[in-house]
């Protein structure tokens, strides 16, 4: 655990000085992170870390109004598995940020390093 939280740790100081994120993604980012296997996290693992990190005094969070509607779905968006991608990216665009994720087939999205150690 101690190892997770230093490579998320040294990921978000080196991206990100503040975190802007819609509440239901706090959801997402435990479902993945709890099934990236690089990391090795479980579930409680990754609520732990993500209320640590929320909780943090060096990072500032802002909340994203989810204000986008479904006439704003990008139009690389083909599938219904890629309607909440394609809704998050368009969101974080639209807010002037960037998507983190795991999806490399993801327009625009910045992807998290695949190794703790990248």
């Amino acid at each position: 655990m101690r190892e997770l939280q230093l490579g998320w740790s040294a990921l978000t100081q080196a991206v990100f000085r503040t975190w802007q994120h819609v509440r239901s993604p706090n959801w997402g980012f435990v479902r993945v992170l709890g099934q990236a296997q690089q990391y090795g996290s479980s579930v409680a693992q990754a609520r732990e870390l993500l209320l640590k990190v929320k909780n943090s005094h060096r990072m500032r969070w802002t909340f994203i109004p989810d204000d986008r509607d479904i006439s704003h779905l990008p139009r690389w968006v083909r599938t219904p598995k890629q309607t909440t991608d394609g809704h998050l990216a368009e969101l974080a665009r639209a807010n002037q940020a960037v998507l983190a994720t795991l999806d490399r087939r993801i327009p625009g999205g910045f992807v998290i390093p695949e190794s703790r150690h990248s």
